[in-house]
């Protein structure tokens, strides 16, 4: 497809949906962020040992690396180019915490 005819596509996008699309997301990302975070709070009270928790954040990844292909993949008006790379960028950054935190447990916490 030659570029103009890829710009006619852009225009195409209804942008209540892109927006709804994008709230749907953020919501489901800040979800996970806030369940993983209460997990956090299991493994801090002594609810859970390293191997629990990091079997649980390991957990978490695929969940976010979903969201981040779904946002990686969605079509999105021209004039929200922005917007939806911000959600790209956040969603990279999250999934590399997490990945992240994980390997801390793995190799760098002597917490039991």
């Amino acid at each position: 497809m030659n570029p103009k005819m890829e710009n006619l596509v852009w225009f195409k996008i209804d942008m209540q949906d892109f927006r709804t699309c994008m709230n749907v997301i953020v919501n489901q990302s800040q979800n996970l962020t806030k369940t993983h975070q209460d997990e956090i709070g299991s493994w801090s009270s002594n609810q859970y040992d390293n191997s629990t928790l990091i079997s649980v954040t390991g957990a978490f990844i695929p969940r976010i690396e979903n969201l981040l292909n779904s946002v990686q993949n969605m079509t999105y008006p021209l004039n929200s180019e922005y917007v939806h790379n911000a959600l790209v960028n956040s969603l990279k950054y999250e999934t590399s915490s997490y990945k992240q935190f994980r390997n801390y447990l793995l190799l760098g916490n002597k917490k039991k």
